[in-house]
């Protein structure tokens, strides 16, 4: 179910014969994403969402990962589109940031693709969100490379901090 890209820069690399660059890959909107593999500390489903009272509208609930509350969020709601239907069906991927877990909920990772392509260039700002660092360009479309440390404002990441001190 996990989908890695291997990507290979296109200076004269063939695949399998220059330095590999992998990112977890998904789809999420109708739009294609990608995350460096570093950046993830786990990728999960199936735990059930807590919904928080009087919760912010950027914050979908919470999970606990072996006795460690983690907030999670719609990356779906975050590209500005309604959230899934069913949050519990989709797949989390846990990342640290500024010292606290954060969970991101997007429809499904996919499977693993090998091909050469172009080096990631900078994304453009009022195409891709600001969270997008740079477009990964593939053969099947572009990948916006999602940066966890750009995700969240800095509201959210004190409300991070609040929300894991009522658990």
């Amino acid at each position: 179910m996990g989908r890695i890209i291997h990507l290979v820069p296109k200076s004269g690399s063939r695949p399998g014969t220059g330095p590999m660059f992998s990112f977890a890959a998904f789809t999420t909107g109708g739009k294609k994403f990608a995350v460096r593999p570093e950046k993830i500390d786990e990728i999960t489903a199936g735990h059930p969402i807590l919904s928080i009272p009087q919760k912010s509208p950027w914050l979908t609930g919470v999970v606990n990962m072996r006795g460690r509350v983690v907030p999670v969020f719609d990356l779906r709601r975050r590209l500005g589109l309604e959230g899934m239907s069913d949050p519990q069906s989709g797949c989390i991927l846990i990342f640290s940031v500024d010292r606290h877990y954060v969970g991101m909920i997007v429809e499904s990772i996919e499977e693993t693709l090998r091909e050469a392509v172009g080096n990631p260039v900078p994304a453009t700002p009022g195409i891709w969100p600001a969270f997008i660092s740079s477009v990964i360009p593939t053969s099947d479309g572009e990948f916006g490379l999602i940066d966890p440390e750009r995700i969240l404002t800095a509201g959210e990441r004190e409300e991070i901090g609040t929300i894991k001190e009522q658990f």
